[in-house]
């Protein structure tokens, strides 16, 4: 008979305990017991003024709301207001009873954005320490990576920076004067190809100034934050948040990263000495400024360009006589320094003109020239450090570990976008991805609970124990025919042949099966 549930009697009372016939969340419940957040209270309290305005929100709990906020992937704070109001589980780890109000969109956005910057990283350290006490934080082998996100801003919001008006503005009037009556949608397909439409010098938003256009891997554009993490390569713990505006480059700031990722870990204990990244970090000066720092890098260098067999690192240096050679065994000769900095080597034009790769190794008439780098050495260096076995093995994981926390807070950890304006309320966002990773790491150390169910390692462990309690038994069945073939290998294919053959009895009990397919025995002894 199939069932059919009668809607709900309307009640006056509720005498049951709501949360008995609950199911069970826990990773909540591990989170509750494991995480010590009795610090908060003492750290914000000369943050709230004593008898003075309404009651706030309690400190522990806008806590607890910014780490449900990113286990629960929301996004916006309308979408986290609704989901404390609506899930029993929520509320029970909040400390909320069914006849309380839960908080409201505006109180969450408005204790988040008079918490000074500092208190969020003060948090995030005192997460790291916790860390650190269980082992989960190592400090040597780093890793720093990036991400670029939307920013809360249209490129409706975008104006001149001299004239003031709007892009479609502008554009109407740029194509007026050459007096190109047309319409919107006329002039927009016109204007899809036109170059330095989007130049960040001379376009602003209105709604949210410290954002920059930039171009995403996907392809599309939009106003952006560029977030930095950098990570520890043995533990996956992130040690160290920052943010920039979306159009800085990775290979600008790396070294103030590194600075603010060793002050961060001396407060817990720890010193750096190797740091990875990926080809976006790779500069001359950053190599230089990260081994000043006592800092090993290994940073991935981009893809040497030109004619396979006349690239740049096809020609060799000789100290001896300052000078390239060619691989046409042609010498280059110094020719002072061009406008990088570099110094400028340069064969002979006459000498160019007349070898047979003329028109392959260069066209050009006064003949081909190199710019050496006044930090070659550095360069060569870390292009063996990153081929050598060390560097391999930590390459690897970093495209484990270092990249794995922005894939996961993109996925589920509500950064699908900047739901705040401004760089200050974009890095305390920014921060809380860290806090809550840096969680999520304690608690699936400890528990082997994630908010997605078991942690994978944990999970698969399970999930094969009884795949190797069969396997240790046919191991110790074997073992006296791995020990017999592990005897009689030393001999050779005749040797085990022959003792086969003189002891029937111990082929029998003793080779596997299919031994005779892999070895045939000779005819005799």
């Amino acid at each position: 008979m199939q069932g059919r549930k009668p809607p709900p009697a309307p009640q006056v009372f509720v005498y049951a305990d709501p949360y008995a016939k609950l199911p069970r969340n826990a990773f909540y419940q591990a989170l509750d017991t494991h995480l010590d957040l009795t610090w908060v209270r003492p750290a914000t309290a000369g943050l709230y003024a004593n008898g003075v305005g309404r009651p706030s929100l309690d400190p522990v709990v806008f806590v607890k709301l910014m780490l449900v906020a990113y286990f629960e992937n929301a996004v916006g704070d309308s979408e986290l207001a609704f989901r404390i109001a609506d899930s029993l589980t929520v509320r029970r780890f909040l400390g909320y009873g069914l006849d309380e109000v839960t908080p409201e969109r505006t109180t969450i956005l408005k204790t988040r954005q008079r918490w000074p910057e500092e208190v969020f990283g003060a948090i995030f350290v005192r997460v790291l320490e916790q860390l650190a006490e269980h082992g989960l934080v190592k400090g040597e082998h780093l890793g720093t990576d990036t991400l670029l996100v939307d920013a809360n801003a249209s490129l409706d919001s975008l104006r001149h920076r001299e004239l003031g008006c709007s892009y479609a503005e502008f554009v109407k009037a740029l194509y007026a004067q050459d007096g190109q009556l047309a319409s919107a949608g006329d002039i927009a397909a016109k204007d899809a190809n036109r170059l330095g439409k989007a130049s960040n010098a001379e376009w602003v938003s209105t709604t949210d100034p410290d954002t920059a256009i930039a171009v995403h891997p996907d392809g599309h554009t939009a106003l952006s934050y560029r977030l930095d993490a950098t990570t520890d390569l043995e533990t996956g713990a992130v040690v160290q948040i920052g943010l920039a505006s979306g159009n800085v480059r990775d290979s600008v700031d790396l070294p103030q990263r590194l600075e603010e990722t060793k002050e961060t870990l001396t407060q817990v204990g720890l010193t750096p000495s190797v740091l990875t990244a990926d080809r976006g970090h790779h500069s001359e000066e950053n190599l230089v400024e990260v081994e000043a720092a006592g800092v090993t890098p290994i940073i991935r260098a981009p893809a040497v360009r030109g004619v396979p067999g006349f690239k740049v690192s096809d020609f060799v240096y000789e100290s001896e006589t300052d000078q390239y050679q060619c691989p046409a065994g042609q010498p280059l000769h110094r020719k002072g320094t061009s406008h990088h900095g570099k110094v400028r080597y340069q064969a002979r034009g006459s000498v160019c003109r007349g070898c047979e790769h003329f028109g392959v190794c260069t066209k050009a008439q006064h003949g081909r020239a190199i710019d050496h780098s006044l930090h070659a050495a550095e360069v060569a260096a870390n292009r063996e450090r990153v081929h050598s076995e060390l560097g391999r093995e930590l390459l690897g994981k970093h495209r484990q570990r270092a990249e794995g926390p922005w894939s996961y807070a993109k996925l589920y950890g509500g950064l699908a976008r900047m739901n705040t304006r401004g760089g200050s309320a974009a890095m305390r966002k920014a921060l809380i991805q860290g806090i809550g990773w840096n969680v999520m790491k304690l608690i699936a150390h400890l528990t082997g609970l994630t908010p997605r169910g078991r942690s994978a390692a944990k999970a698969l462990a399970t999930a094969l124990r009884p795949v190797f309690i069969a396997l240790s038994a046919i191991a110790a069945h074997l073992s006296v025919h791995i020990s017999f073939r592990s005897r009689i290998h030393r001999r050779g294919h005749r040797g085990q042949a022959l003792l086969l053959r003189c002891h029937p009895q111990r082929r029998a009990s003793a080779a596997p099966p299919n031994f005779r397919q892999i070895l045939p025995l000779s005819r005799g002894c």
